[in-house]
């Protein structure tokens, strides 16, 4: 299942909401969810900053998988 968001807002939300992951610009860590974690990422090959996002409780499986995937692609 896809969802749309129309905002970084209503993305996060979504996220704080269990609906999901997502991968937005850096400037989105300025909302306040705090039931949510940012994870700056970072590689020369991308032209815009981003930040994957997803709720602090356990991560799920696929969770997991989708943040080792993230790992194999981000330089720090």
């Amino acid at each position: 299942m896809h969802l749309f968001a129309d905002s970084h807002a209503s993305m996060i939300a979504l996220v704080a909401a269990g609906r999901g992951v997502a991968i937005m610009p850096n400037e989105a860590e300025a909302l306040p969810y705090p039931q949510v974690v940012f994870m700056r990422l970072h590689h020369p090959i991308h032209y815009a900053r981003s930040a994957a996002v997803w709720r602090k409780e356990t991560p799920a499986k696929s969770l997991d998988k989708f943040i080792k995937i993230l790992f194999e692609h981000v330089q720090e």
